[in-house]
Order: C-alpha cells, then sequence, then structure tokens
C-alpha cells in the first residue's frame, strides 16, 4: 500500500507528564524501564548529560535540507541522515527540548526521576533549521521544524532496531498543523 502526501512540518512541543500518568506510582512498585529502551525522535538528545549516564545506545539523525523551503540539515555530518555515536547530537542553539524530553522519558536525576529512569535511550535528532519566516513564523525565523519524511525515517529505523532492542516506546513530542 502506497500513497502520496504533502510533506508537512511540525514543532516540538511538551506538556507535565511523570504526575500525569503515574509514574511515581510505577516506581513503587518496581516499573522503572530495566531491561526496555525508550526511542526518542525529536532535537537530539545531549548523551553525555549526567541523567542519562551510559544509557545512550543507539543515535541516528534525519533531517532533510531542502532549498525551496529554507531548510538546512541539522546531522552533525552536514548529510540528510546519519548513524552512529554523535549523530543525535542537539544543535548548538533551539535544540534542548530533546534532552528535555528525554529526561522526562528516562532521566535518572536524584529526587526527580523520568517515567522509566533504568531503561536504555535511543535518541533521534529529526529537525530541520529554517530560515524563512514563510515556515516560522513572522518574528521566530530561524526556528527547528521537522518534516514528516523525516520523522517517518526516523520510525523506520526505530522499526529496524526492534531486532536488536527490547523498545518499550517511541516519543514523537510534536505539534503540528
Amino acid at each position: 500500500f502506497e500513497f502520496i502526501v504533502e510533506d508537512r512540518l511540525n514543532a516540538p512541543a511538551v506538556k507535565d507528564s511523570i504526575d500525569a500518568i503515574g509514574a511515581d506510582v510505577a516506581h513503587n512498585f518496581g516499573l522503572t524501564g530495566n531491561g526496555v529502551a525508550i526511542a526518542v525522535i525529536d532535537t537530539g538528545v545531549d548523551a553525555s548529560h549526567p541523567v542519562f549516564t551510559g544509557r545512550v545506545v543507539e543515535e541516528a539523525c534525519f533531517s532533510t535540507t531542502f532549498a525551496p523551503y529554507n531548510s538546512t540539515s541539522l546531522c552533525p555530518n552536514g548529510l540528510n541522515s546519519q548513524s552512529g555515536a554523535g549523530a543525535a547530537a542537539p544543535c548548538a542553539d533551539l535544540c534542548d527540548h530533546g534532552t528535555h524530553v528525554a529526561a522526562i522519558a528516562a532521566g535518572s536525576e536524584a529526587g526527580k526521576p523520568g517515567v522509566a529512569p533504568d531503561a536504555s535511550i535511543i535518541a533521534i535528532q529529526a529537525f530541520s533549521e529554517f530560515s524563512s519566516e514563510d515556515e516560522c513564523g513572522v518574528g521566530k525565523a530561524p526556528c527547528r521544524l521537522a518534516y514528516d519524511s523525516d520523522r517517518l525515517a526516523a520510525l523506520d529505523h526505530v522499526e529496524l532496531l526492534t531486532a536488536t532492542y527490547d523498545i518499550a516506546s517511541v516519543n514523537l513530542s510534536l505539534s503540528g498543523g
């Protein structure tokens, strides 16, 4: 089954979730994500952050450069895709959203753990930089947005990783049209 759809753009978004979903109650029953992985498809994850110590097990980037939309790849190698250590490193500016989301999902900060503080993390950067107000909005350029096609490529990548990891969830904290 194949079809063609417009490749729309999506902005990062996050809501408070730990209390809303009762993660603290799950922790009391020993449900902390031990033995499973969580995929975070977002603006990248700072794998060296102390709340993730050694738990970022895979990294990838899917980020399209497309001149008609004034978008530029944010993959560290400058190409439209990359995999391996460092591939999901967040860009230098406006890219802390993915690290924040990963901390909510699997952070291990004392006294403020994430939903699954013992889970492994699969970090995938799926955003591109846009330099035009046409895509970002008046006065909001530059901005970071994700093409649907990059999100789908990230999901395909996660599906391939199910042969290696027990992936309990995939997080996409996005807003769209």
